[in-house]
């Protein structure tokens, strides 16, 4: 008997990890009942129920349970970017008479297709950087063969709603959990008519983190940059020995450094990024990237500080010299390959490889260049 019901929880086991969903399951000794709770979770009772045990398996997943509504005719689909992170970007939706026509679906990626026979006009909706669901109800036609009805709104205050003309054609309203709002895709059935649809959210999302950065023509790129003097001084010695001086300045400078991802996903969630920062390196003939140490930063971060140049000034015998302090400053433009990890609160992780575009603003070191001067040494000043 105990061999028997380890047999068949191992099997459930081993079918559950091929899954998404939490599910419960009741082992006994007598025949399988399938039951469903009000809360969606399926049990399966053996009678009698005074010898029973319950094994719980909670597969995680980073989706939220989608919810379809409609029919069971047609054609089954599912179009949706969790290979890459892809979310919604637009939606066309067609409305018949007693159904919804017909969808054609847009992602972030670009890849794009249509469900069901478009006829007559189209409703569109196209999501702004950063915009996510607040809120959606699905409803299914009258005779719940098909889909009768899609209405949401975002968190931008927009609303969208595609219906029929009349109310009467539609059953009752189902409110959708939209978990963390963002729509990563959508799956359902289709023919001729959307048989019937549900819409695909990531969980709501404990964190997000880019990662494994890297810019592949950093060593390719050679940065325009732009130098500016800070601070010149003329220094003068009429002694028979060497003098040394010392010419110091300040300056206030902004380093800014910004990851966009592809899909605009920093815009929608907060982005946390593992990376160095693509600094200027001085070259032999010319200026070069490096990349600097690596440390966590916002997806958009900006840094000012006074930075403080203080630099020695030899002097020889009877002479004068200009002394110059100069800093170079280049926008750097490049990008970057890497691997987002979203980890929501069910403890669940979304992976993907990503790309996107660095830009930053970053300085050279201070330099000082010091020329012998043609003033008169009786006409010294400094300054």
């Amino acid at each position: 008997m105990s061999l028997h019901i380890y047999l068949l929880a191992a099997a459930v086991i081993a079918g559950l990890c091929r899954g998404t969903k939490s599910e419960s399951f009741i082992f006994g000794m007598n025949e399988i009942e399938g039951n469903r709770s009000p809360a969606g979770m399926k049990s399966h009772l053996l009678k009698p129920s005074s010898d029973y045990f319950l094994v719980k398996i909670n597969i995680m997943s980073y989706l939220a349970d989608v919810v379809v509504v409609g029919g069971n005719g047609g054609g089954a689909f599912d179009m949706n970017g969790t290979e890459n992170g892809a979310t919604l970007k637009k939606m066309w939706v067609w409305v018949g008479a007693w159904q919804v026509k017909a969808m054609t679906v847009w992602l972030t990626d670009g890849q794009s297709k249509q469900f069901g026979v478009p006829d007559g006009n189209y409703k569109e909706f196209i999501f702004e950087d950063g915009e996510h669901f607040t809120s959606l109800s699905l409803w299914p036609s009258g005779d719940g063969t098909r889909l009768g009805a899609i209405k949401f709104k975002t968190s931008h205050s927009r609303e969208f709603f595609a219906c029929l003309s009349t109310s009467s054609y539609l059953k009752p309203e189902i409110p959708v959990d939209v978990a963390s709002g963002i729509c990563m895709g959508i799956k359902g059935r289709s023919g001729l008519d959307i048989d019937c649809l549900g819409f695909m959210f990531i969980n709501t999302i404990k964190s997000a983190k880019l990662t494994n950065v890297e810019y592949p023509t950093l060593h390719d790129v050679k940065p325009k940059v732009a130098v500016t003097e800070i601070k010149s001084m003329t220094y003068h010695n009429n002694s028979n020995e060497t003098q040394e001086f010392r010419i110091e300045t300040s300056k206030k400078v902004t380093q800014k450094s910004s990851w966009s991802v592809t899909g605009k996903l920093e815009f929608t969630v907060k982005l946390e990024v593992k990376a160095g920062i693509p600094l200027i390196a001085d070259g032999q003939t010319t200026y070069k990237l490096k990349i600097g140490v690596e440390s966590t930063y916002a997806s958009e971060t900006s840094e000012e500080k006074m930075e403080l140049f203080s630099f020695p000034v030899k002097v020889p015998p009877g002479k004068t010299v200009d002394v110059h302090i100069t800093v170079g400053q280049a926008t750097v433009d490049l990008p970057f390959n890497g691997i987002v990890k979203i980890t929501c609160y069910n403890h669940s992780v979304l992976q993907f490889k990503t790309s996107g575009t660095y830009k930053g603003v970053t300085y050279t070191d201070g330099e000082v260049v010091v020329n012998e001067s043609a003033k008169n040494l009786c006409r010294f000043e400094m300054f």
